[in-house]
């Protein structure tokens, strides 16, 4: 019986690290520190929660573990980005393109890191290269419609009005119901 009682406590003990991803890769971190998979995806937890100095944190410690690390440098530029770091967030998404180089990070990284950069290069005032990066962003990932709305807003903000038209309409061809495009053509 006080072995079973034992094992019982030891599991639900062990139970509160499954509460979430957050405190799976927290327990993993804690055990592991210089396993650099758990803080990359603590990086990406708490980017998503908003939580941006652990993110930068993590995402810090994950590069600085394993420079090639494709996710941990996307991780470590939107948590920039984010932030409003734009240089900084430039520079992380170019060395995770300059990293990806295999079919799986070509279609889940890339896309995301230059529409990411379109971005940035938005925000910096750089026009061009936001340009070249949102379509770019279009010839990876067809179906992503926050490209061609940035790139028909791009558009507006340079008096192409035309082409800008044509981009929100592309967002809706690709999916009818985005309603930023149905915004953007009034």
């Amino acid at each position: 019986v006080i072995i079973i009682s034992l094992f019982a406590i030891a599991a639900y003990k062990r139970n509160s690290v499954w509460e979430n991803v957050g405190t799976l890769w927290e327990d993993a971190a804690r055990k592991s520190p210089r396993n650099a998979r758990a803080h990359t995806a603590l990086a990406s937890y708490y980017e998503k929660k908003g939580l941006f100095e652990k993110a930068k944190a993590h995402a810090l410690e994950a590069v600085s573990l394993d420079p090639e690390n494709i996710e941990a440098h996307f991780n470590l530029a939107n948590v920039y980005r984010s932030t409003g770091i734009y240089d900084l967030a430039i520079r992380h998404y170019q060395a995770a393109l300059y990293r990806a180089d295999d079919a799986f990070f070509l279609s889940s990284i890339s896309y995301k890191s230059h529409y990411s950069l379109g971005v940035a290069y938005t925000q910096t005032g750089q026009p061009e290269l936001a340009e070249r990066h949102y379509k770019k962003a279009i010839s990876l990932r067809p179906d992503f419609v926050n490209s061609y709305n940035n790139l028909g807003t791009l558009y507006l903000q340079r008096g192409l009005i035309d082409m800008a038209i044509g981009q929100y309409e592309k967002a809706l061809q690709v999916d009818p119901s985005y309603a930023w495009a149905h915004y953007n053509l009034g």
